[in-house]
Formats: structure tokens, C-alpha cells, sequence
């Protein structure tokens, strides 16, 4: 008898979860919530490789609605509590209404990773497939569902991301050679990886170790990889104010109130000598353009201080109005430039179908009188012949907006925001952490100045250089790092993105269609009764065994229920006439892959002595029978140089359809449909793993001729409880029992 198999053959259909569904849901809980702690203000970064692994074990195993499920708890626990921010003057409705959102998405995102899990392994089952293309695989899945929540709905969210949780540990500077969303990918497939070889199983020798080396040459790059050099250009005088004033929604004042803030809070450094004069968004609660005593003000602020003046403001052009930084100059016909915010916020700045969403908070919609429209200007001025690049509040968070003033040969960036509706959260520090993420993504000083706080200097290596405490009007002059050349963050960087977040998509597809390709046909999986770990190594075993020329294929357990237990009675009567019926009792000490319908062509007692070789397959020795006529086992031994691994086969009959991956070449005078049961050695040279024979009680012996592999103990222990032999029980180590007392029937 021969087996030949297709190369699809291997990995189980559906992987085990590693964790009960309840204990998936607690777990994902656990990875949100710890997950917050590597965001400001605490930054303990190190969380990030205790939640991420937590995320991914939550959902290995899992169906898509279970990979839902998990997935939502794990982003409701994240948004909820690093978006609380949101309910601090709006109250409970955008906070509960965001947090939700961003938690759907992440549950929609939740199903390509399971799936990932699912099929990377049957179509890549060695251990490069299981170490690296499916941590690769993972870790792009997690990029393109950041890069969703970026993107989706009304121009995304991109507020969580993992990277950011990095802006003040040594693992930062490599994002200045990947962007953003490469070291994002970087800390998950460490994670992946890590998580790819515990589950591989236990160590046997030391060559185990290198399980380790994917992971940890991610890590050693995370850490060793130095920021990209730029080269210095000199520096920049820069005078910003933090004028402290009521700058929010619900802040109690009167016409021009932030305008004389600003004006009286700049009072100390005038007469300093400047090159720029920076307030922050929002600074000027008047439009300049249209109103001529604020533009006189402006220009003799401009004339004291000897410099431009670089201000935010909202300014209107017909019936359209902008989020505007506009560059002041004394007697130029002013505004000398002018840039417009890229990425206006949704029911912040704008209602995006108001029609709608009135309906449900009609308050909170009507806080927002104007609809500011989006910039398409570059975001980069020229200020006395350097060029700085721009972002207004929240358009910080967007890579487009960072890489294109670095590409207009930006040498310094500013960026002016207002936290004044968030006073007292954390939501000025998070975004603190995303400029100095871009500080050390783009090589450049970043100047982060707020209406209220906090407000500081960042270096190019992503130090602070100078700051004003939060909450009070201030002033600072600082000699601003320039810089000029390109990172490969700024230069490739959306192509790294899109590679790495929506290339990962269209990798899973084609994963999952080779997948079903080479399933098409089949009923069901090989090894689909093993465990996980067991059978995917059962099937890099079959892997080698086909290029090594060896036509040898392990085939599943049965899925069918077990048979029910008979009498004593029966089972000698079964036992006697095993011949003629054929049919012999399940043992309890087995599981359910045991029993077996016996046909009289097996019925020889067979030893592990292999001597003889057959014609047609010179490969395969069979063994000899001993000469009773109550076993109704045969092992097979195959033989190659160096290794010798013993096949068990047993003749059975089973309710499921052979599958045609494994098809058996047998006599016409065999039974129809048969399957195999392996035990297997993964070690060369073990030899006689064990002798399976049929014993006159009923019950199915299986007794060790040597030590086995841990493999082949793990399977055993599992699947052979207690074997019973005349001789005493024999354990599935290989210890022999005392004897029992009990007559044989029982």
C-alpha cells in the first residue's frame, strides 16, 4: 500500500483558538486598557509589547464574527479612555459617539488579521512561513487598519497610533528611516514574532534557538538603527507667545479678548531681536484681511518687533471660510503668504451632512456656526528667505501634511494649535508627542506652539529645547535648530505606507485564494483532529518527505463520534469472533481516532522488525507477523539515509469521505475507505517507536520499543491515556505499571 498526497496537504483547516472566547474578550479588554498606558501623559512605552501580543493571542483561532466581537472590546477599551478627552466641555454624546466609531472600525479591521492566522499557516506551514511571512503579514494588517481610522469616514481619525506611543523612547529613531507606520509595523511583527515562537512549542536542544532570530534582529534594529543624518543649516530667532486666552467654545469674553491676550503676553520680548514672530491658531479672534484696526495693530506689532509675523487666524473669501496662518509683514501689502488648515475637523470646524446628525444632537450642531473648507495650499512659507513648514492643530496627525512641506524644502516646521476646549486633559500632550514623533521622523526643530498650552521647542533628534508651562501667558526666544536633506521617512514615506497598510490587503487576498486553490475539492483538512502546533509540524514533516522523494503521507484522525462502550460479554464475544465480524470495542483509554472496523486480511500479529522489502516500493520494509491471529495492527517502517520513522496503520472504516488530498492506493480486496493513524518521530535514528496489536479483551495495546521524541509524547499523551498489555499497563512514558488484579474483560 502507497500514499501519495498534494502539496497543499499540511496545516489544519482552522487553527485552535489559543484562548476560550471569554478568555479572547478579557484579554483584548486587558490589551486596550494597557495599551493606554504607552500613550501621554504617562508614556510608559514598554506597554506597547505587553498589548500588542495580548491584541494578537485574543484573536488567533477565532471566526469572523468572534474576531468582531474581540476586536470591538479591544478598541472600545483603547478609545474610550484615550478619546475621553472629547467629553471634557462637549459632554458624554461625541465622546461616546467617536470612541464607538474608531472601536467598530477596529472590530471590522480584527477579521483580515484571524484570517491571516487562519490561512498563512496551510500555505507557508516551515518555520520561515510561521517566524516571519505571517508575523510580516500581521503586522501589515495592523498598519492598514491604522491607516483606515486615518482615512475613514470624513478624512479619518488617525489619532491612536502605535508609533506615537514612541515619541520618547530610544526605539524613535528609526521612524526617521520608515515613517510613522513603519515603526508601527516594526513593533508588531517583533510582537508577532514572539508570539509565532512560543506557540511553536518547547525547546529540545539549542538549535531551537533560533526560533528567536526574527524577533530579536527586529528588536536589535529597533534599538541599534540610529536616526537618518540632516545637515545642519544654521538657526532661526524665534519669539512665540502663549497668550493664555479664553480661546475656547465655552470660555466666557468679549470681542478681541484672545487678540489683546496675545498683544499683552508678547509685551516682554519686544525690543528682542527676532526673525520670526510665532502665535498660535486662533491668535487673532478677528479676520485681519476684512477688519482695518486689527490689520493696523498687526502692522505696528510688526514695526516694534523688527520682524514678520507668522499668525492664525479665520479669514473668509466669498461665502467660504478657512483655518488661515498668514504671514504679517510691516508695510507689505499684507498678508505677504497665506496657508489653510488641510484638514479641518469633523463636527469640530465642520458638521459633514448636518441634515442628519442634527436630528440627533441638534445642541451640540448648532455650537458650530461656520463650515470651514479645506486648504490646498503647500503647507510652507518663506520668512526671510528660510522655509518653514506649517500644520494648524490637528493637521499634525496626517503624514500628507508633514511630507509635503519637507518636500517643498521646509528647514524648520511650526505648528499653531488651541487646546483651550481641552484644558486639563490629556489631549495636549498626546499631540506634544505627535511633533516630536515628526521632529525625529522628518530631521527638522519643531516649534509647537498653543493658545493655552503646552507650548515647546523640539530639536531635530526629538529633545526639548524650550517650553512654557501650560495654563499661564508666557513668551519664549529660542535660536531654532535649520536643517536641510531629506530622510527616507519624508522621501519613500508614502509609499512605505501604502506598501505596508493596503499592500497587506491585497497580500491576504491572494493568501486566501491560494488557499482555497489548493483546497478546492476537499472535505476535509489533514490533521484536522491534532493539535494546532503538532499538526503543522506533521506537516513541514510531509513537506521535507516529498523532497527528500519519500511517497509517505500522515493522514487525520476521524471526526465521528465515538462508539458507545459495550460489556463485558460482548467484548469477548467480540474479541473471539474478531476474524468474522471484524469489529472490535473502543477502548476507554482511548480517544476516539481508536476504533476501528477490522478486516480478516489484517488480522496477523505484526512486530517492529523490519526485513522485508517490497517490490514496488523499495523504500518501504514491512514487517514481520509473529503468528497470532488477534492483532489487527500492521506497521510500516520507512527507511532513509540517516532517519527511520515508523508508520502505524490501521485498517478502519470510517463515516467520512476519504479526501482527495490524501488519496490511499490499496488492493481492491482492502477496505474502500481507510485512513491511517501516525505516530510520528521527529528525532533520526529512534527507530521502533511502538507496536499497536489487538489484544484478546478487546482492547487496543500499544507498547514503546524505545524512547520517542517530546513530539511524538506530546500526541501520545493526549491521544493514548492508558494501554493495556498481559504484561501490565503501560503508560504513554513508557513506565510500566503494576499489574492490575482486575481480570482482562474489565
Amino acid at each position: 500500500m502507497s500514499v501519495t498526497a498534494s502539496p497543499a496537504a499540511g496545516a489544519p483547516s482552522s487553527p485552535r483558538p489559543v484562548l476560550p472566547l471569554w478568555g479572547a474578550v478579557l484579554a483584548a479588554a486587558a490589551a486596550g486598557l494597557v495599551l493606554t498606558l504607552a500613550f501621554p501623559a504617562l508614556s510608559w512605552w514598554p506597554a506597547v509589547f505587553v498589548a500588542v501580543p495580548l491584541a494578537l493571542v485574543s484573536l488567533i483561532g477565532r471566526r469572523a464574527w468572534g474576531a468582531v466581537l474581540v476586536g470591538f472590546v479591544f478598541g472600545a477599551a483603547l478609545f474610550f479612555v484615550n478619546l475621553s478627552f472629547t467629553a471634557r466641555y462637549l459632554g458624554a454624546v461625541p465622546w461616546i459617539a467617536l470612541s464607538t466609531l474608531e472601536a467598530a472600525l477596529t472590530a471590522a479591521m480584527a477579521v483580515p488579521i484571524t484570517w491571516a492566522y487562519r490561512w498563512m499557516p496551510r500555505l507557508a506551514p516551515r518555520p520561515w512561513g510561521r517566524l516571519v511571512a505571517l508575523p510580516a503579514l500581521v503586522a501589515g494588517l495592523w498598519v492598514s487598519r491604522e491607516e483606515l481610522l486615518g482615512t475613514f469616514p470624513y478624512g479619518g481619525f488617525p489619532w491612536a497610533r502605535l508609533g506615537v506611543t514612541q515619541a520618547s523612547s530610544p526605539l524613535a529613531d528609526i521612524a526617521s528611516w520608515t515613517g510613522m507606520s513603519g515603526l508601527s509595523f516594526l513593533i508588531v511583527f517583533a510582537c508577532a514574532a514572539a508570539v509565532e515562537c512560543v506557540r511553536r512549542g518547547r525547546w529540545r536542544s539549542w538549535r531551537d534557538a533560533r526560533r528567536l532570530i526574527p524577533a530579536l534582529a527586529t528588536v536589535a534594529a529597533l534599538l541599534l538603527v540610529p536616526q537618518f543624518p540632516t545637515t545642519d543649516a544654521g538657526s532661526m530667532r524665534v519669539g512665540a507667545v502663549q497668550g493664555n486666552g479664553p480661546a475656547g467654545y465655552f470660555d466666557a469674553r468679549q470681542p478681541y479678548d484672545v487678540f489683546r491676550a496675545q498683544l499683552a503676553a508678547t509685551e516682554p520680548i519686544v525690543g528682542e531681536k527676532l526673525d520670526v514672530l510665532l502665535w498660535p491658531e486662533g491668535g487673532v479672534d478677528a479676520d485681519p484681511t476684512q477688519n482695518a484696526p486689527v490689520a493696523r495693530q498687526l502692522d505696528a506689532l510688526a514695526e516694534r518687533v523688527q520682524a514678520p509675523l507668522l499668525i492664525g487666524a479665520v479669514t473668509q473669501r466669498g461665502d467660504e471660510y478657512f483655518n488661515s496662518s498668514l504671514v504679517w509683514q510691516a508695510g507689505a501689502d499684507n498678508p505677504v503668504e497665506t496657508y489653510d488648515k488641510r484638514h479641518p475637523v469633523p463636527f469640530g470646524e465642520y458638521v459633514p451632512d448636518r441634515w442628519f446628525y442634527r436630528q440627533f444632537a441638534p445642541d451640540l450642531i448648532d455650537l458650530i456656526q461656520r463650515e470651514y473648507t479645506p486648504g490646498i495650499a503647500t503647507p510652507a512659507v518663506d520668512i526671510g528667505g528660510v522655509t518653514v513648514g506649517l500644520a494648524i492643530c490637528f493637521d499634525v496627525i496626517y503624514d500628507d501634511v508633514i511630507r509635503d512641506g519637507a518636500q517643498a524644502g521646509a528647514q524648520v516646521f511650526m505648528f499653531q494649535t488651541n487646546n483651550a476646549d481641552f484644558r486639563g486633559t490629556d489631549e495636549n500632550l498626546q499631540q506634544l508627542a505627535f511633533a516630536r514623533m515628526r521632529a525625529i521622523e522628518s530631521g527638522r526643530s519643531v516649534v509647537n506652539l498653543s493658545t493655552v498650552g503646552t507650548s515647546q521647542v523640539i530639536g531635530p533628534d526629538g529633545s526639548t529645547i524650550d517650553a512654557l508651562p501650560e495654563g499661564e501667558p508666557g513668551a519664549m526666544v529660542t535660536d531654532v535648530p535649520l536643517r536641510t536633506g531629506m530622510t527616507p521617512a519624508m522621501v519613500a514615506g508614502g509609499a512605505v505606507q501604502s506598501l505596508l497598510g493596503w499592500g497587506s490587503v491585497v497580500a491576504l487576498a491572494l493568501v486566501g485564494l491560494l488557499v482555497r486553490r489548493a483546497s478546492r475539492g476537499t472535505s476535509s483538512a489533514p490533521y484536522a483532529g491534532y493539535d494546532e502546533d503538532v499538526g503543522l509540524r506533521l506537516a513541514e514533516a510531509d513537506v521535507r518527505d516529498r523532497r527528500r522523494g519519500v511517497r509517505t503521507q500522515a493522514v487525520r484522525r476521524a471526526a465521528s463520534p465515538p462508539l458507545p462502550r459495550r460489556s463485558r460479554r460482548s467484548a469477548r464475544r467480540s474479541s473471539s469472533s474478531s476474524s468474522s465480524s471484524g469489529t472490535v470495542r473502543r477502548s476507554r483509554s482511548m480517544s476516539q481516532c481508536v476504533r476501528a472496523t477490522l478486516s480478516p486480511e489484517w488480522s496477523t500479529s505484526t512486530t517492529v522488525s523490519p526485513t522485508r522489502r517490497t517490490a514496488s516500493a523499495p523504500h518501504v520494509r514491512h514487517s514481520q507477523a509473529s503468528g497470532s491471529s488477534a492483532s489487527a495492527a500492521k506497521v510500516m517502517t520507512v527507511s532513509r539515509p540517516h532517519c527511520v520513522q515508523t508508520y502505524v496503520w490501521l485498517a478502519r472504516s470510517w463515516n467520512t469521505t476519504p479526501s482527495s488530498l490524501c488519496r490511499l492506493e490499496a488492493p481492491s480486496r482492502m477496505p474502500r475507505r481507510l485512513r491511517s493513524a501516525i505516530v510520528w518521530s521527529s528525532r533520526p535514528l529512534r527507530y521502533n517507536v511502538l507496536t499497536c496489536a489487538h489484544h484478546p479483551n478487546g482492547c487496543l495495546r500499544m507498547r514503546f520499543h524505545s524512547r520517542c521524541s517530546g513530539l511524538c509524547a506530546r500526541f501520545l499523551r493526549r491521544d493514548v491515556r492508558r494501554t493495556v498489555a498481559p504484561g501490565g499497563e503501560v503508560s504513554a512514558g513508557g513506565r510500566r505499571r503494576p499489574r492490575s488484579r482486575r481480570r482482562p474483560g474489565r
